[in-house]
């Protein structure tokens, strides 16, 4: 019965943590939305997140400063930029999510996401012609 046991954990594959970045660019200074030096930041274990299965990168405004997170989470926010405007503010602000399953692969912006960042500012640039054309 005992060697059966031990049989038994002995198949059970070892799970493993994904490994994401992790930082905050309001209190990081190296935690910037393109990470020029990864020597600054380790991926880090996201065995503290209950199920971890993905890493996120967030760029948005934050504490009112355009800023860069990246996580560790058990659920995928999906890949997607928007542009925002804030109250009482003329400018607008591109926020940015991409979520991924990969170690380590919220370093920086995929091509996916560089890609929908071209053609989001392309239609901003070709919206804001027509208007002043008006």
């Amino acid at each position: 019965m005992v060697a059966a046991l031990l049989l038994v954990f002995r198949t059970v594959p070892e799970v493993t943590a994904i490994n994401c970045y992790v930082c905050d660019s309001t209190s990081q200074i190296g935690c910037a939305e393109f990470l020029s030096d990864t020597s600054l930041l380790e991926p880090q274990s996201c065995d503290n997140v209950y199920d971890a299965q993905y890493c996120v990168k967030m760029t948005q405004v934050f504490e009112g400063q355009l800023g860069t997170k990246r996580f560790c989470s058990s659920r995928s926010f999906g890949d997607f930029c928007e542009w925002v405007k804030r109250p009482g503010d003329e400018n607008l602000y591109q926020a940015c999510v991409l979520t991924c399953r990969s170690d380590a692969c919220n370093s920086s912006a995929g091509v996916r996401s560089a890609a929908l960042l071209v053609a989001m500012a392309t239609g901003v640039v070709w919206l804001r012609w027509l208007a002043a054309a008006r």
